[in-house]
């Protein structure tokens, strides 16, 4: 497992299960029933959800299907790299880091990822796979 460093370790950051590292920060108190929502959906769900994620050096989130909205900041850190579409094969990239001259992304757009596949991880690592 990943040795995390002093300030990740402040954030008690636990393992998240698609990789990296994570902890909820804010659950709405409202919940959207299961049939208010699209197909697809196994159950209720939490109107909106934020959460802290890291990646450290080597990992990755694994390539998964996300049916909500999902916002990513980047806060800290080297550049991240999120393959977003409906299947990895074809799926576009966006890059978010600090440099935004260099054509880095402080943010995702939103429509960009409803009910599309995802996956994250570090520049460096890009081509670890």
């Amino acid at each position: 497992m990943t040795e995390l460093p002093d300030w990740a370790r402040q954030l008690d950051l636990a393992p998240h299960p698609e990789g990296g590292w994570y902890r909820e920060t804010w659950r709405s108190e409202l919940t959207v029933s299961q049939s208010s929502l699209p197909p697809g959906y196994s159950g209720p769900r939490s109107a909106g959800t934020a959460i802290l994620f890291l990646l450290m050096p080597g990992q990755q989130s694994a390539w998964h299907t996300v049916r909500s909205a999902e916002l990513w900041f980047h806060h800290r850190g080297s550049p991240l790299v999120l393959e977003i579409g409906a299947d990895r094969n074809t799926a576009g990239t966006r890059l978010l880091g600090p440099d935004i001259e260099a054509g880095q992304h402080h943010a995702t757009d939103q429509g960009r990822l409803v009910v599309a596949g995802l996956c994250a991880l570090p520049v460096a690592g890009r081509h670890q796979q």
